[in-house]
């Protein structure tokens, strides 16, 4: 990512469901790690995934781009962040952590992809995760990572979980030599297609 995308993706100076800022901190300091953390198993949860980008302090509507201390931005390795949250995961988290210096200011982003067959469940607890939950960036309100606590998250998740098995199932069955059935009303709506009308 260049400075250039990094300015891009953070332009609309506003969390969202996809992005979320965070105050400088280290990842040594277990309370700042765990909010992290937190982010990352509710970013894999919605739909193509996003973006977690610290050294940007929000307030209301005010938006600081003031960078990282130079003391916490050394605290971040993308090899021990993957380690720290596999402890958290089950199953795998899939994201990259990219550490970026843009007009002399640190800043750190954490780029969460979605799940990439069955939700993410917290496999261990502690000061603020609870074991056996799910983490859901919320949508109908304040953007905010927190546990799924409603039907309409739950559902959003399920119906992810679904279409990507859905998807795996073609795919096998496609390599196994299946080919689904093209019925007469989908051969005269291509037919239909091909003549223009």
């Amino acid at each position: 990512m260049t400075c250039d995308e990094f300015y891009q993706l953070v332009e609309g100076g506003r969390e969202n469901r996809k992005l979320e800022f965070k105050s400088s901190g280290a990842w040594t300091d277990p309370g700042f790690r765990e909010k992290v953390i937190a982010s990352i198993l509710a970013m894999s949860s919605i739909q193509d995934g996003g973006h977690i980008v610290i050294g940007i302090k929000q307030v209301g509507e005010t938006v600081n781009l003031e960078g990282m201390k130079q003391e916490d931005f050394d605290t971040f390795n993308e090899e021990e962040t993957k380690d720290k949250v596999s402890n958290y995961a089950d199953s795998h988290v899939d994201f990259d952590l990219e550490k970026k210096v843009c007009d002399e200011k640190n800043f750190v982003v954490i780029t969460v992809r979605e799940f990439e067959e069955v939700p993410v469940i917290c496999k261990r607890a502690g000061s603020i995760l609870k074991k056996g939950l799910i983490y859901v960036r919320t949508k109908h309100r304040r953007p905010e990572s927190v546990a799924v606590s409603d039907s309409h998250h739950m559902r959003e998740i399920i119906d992810l979980a679904v279409d990507k098995k859905f998807i795996k199932e073609q795919k096998r069955l496609k390599k196994l030599g299946y080919e689904p059935t093209v019925t007469d009303e989908q051969k005269f709506e291509d037919q239909i297609k091909d003549l223009g009308i």
